[in-house]
């Protein structure tokens, strides 16, 4: 059987990282004097973000902001999130590397499909080798951005389903 993962929120605990990138950008966006990041945004309002295309988020976090802005703070999140990451902050949910061991273990294929920049999933794939896990890796960006449902004719297509 074929199984496909989403990989933040899904596997990723990936809060740990996305928070704190997060609140830096708001900081960054507040001291340029943008009104809707002066406010304390609590754990779970941020984590609402989490799974949407960057431009699908800030279309809705700051549709006033200009687009410049918007790829420049959507850039300061990934960059944080990676350095959160090169520093040991992220990590998967408990049990998760047990879960996905017993599924391959059982000769299942699993399959990673994700809204994430292909260094992203890199990043997190040598971070906690996913490789042992996964027989695929799908990501948005290799794919020019569609949303993840779009990559499942490819998916089935490269994996004899279609």
């Amino acid at each position: 059987m074929i199984i496909m993962f989403d990989y933040d929120g899904t596997i990723h605990e990936s809060a740990s990282t996305y928070i704190p990138a997060f609140k830096k950008t708001c900081a960054y966006l507040d001291e340029l004097g943008y009104e809707g990041a002066r406010r304390e945004f609590s754990d779970d309002e941020i984590g609402y973000w989490l799974g949407f295309s960057a431009a699908d988020m800030w279309n809705q976090f700051a549709p006033d902001l200009p687009d410049e802005l918007k790829t420049r703070c959507s850039k300061m999140i990934g960059e944080e999130m990676r350095r959160l990451t090169r520093e040991g902050q992220a990590r998967l949910y408990p049990g998760v590397e047990d879960a996905l061991a017993k599924l391959k273990n059982d000769g299942h294929h699993l399959l990673f499909v994700s809204n994430c920049h292909h260094s992203y999933m890199q990043m997190h794939s040598d971070a906690f080798d996913l490789t042992r896990f996964f027989d695929g890796f799908y990501c948005c960006e290799d794919y020019g951005w569609p949303p993840k449902a779009e990559l499942f004719p490819s998916i089935a297509q490269d994996w004899g389903t279609g």
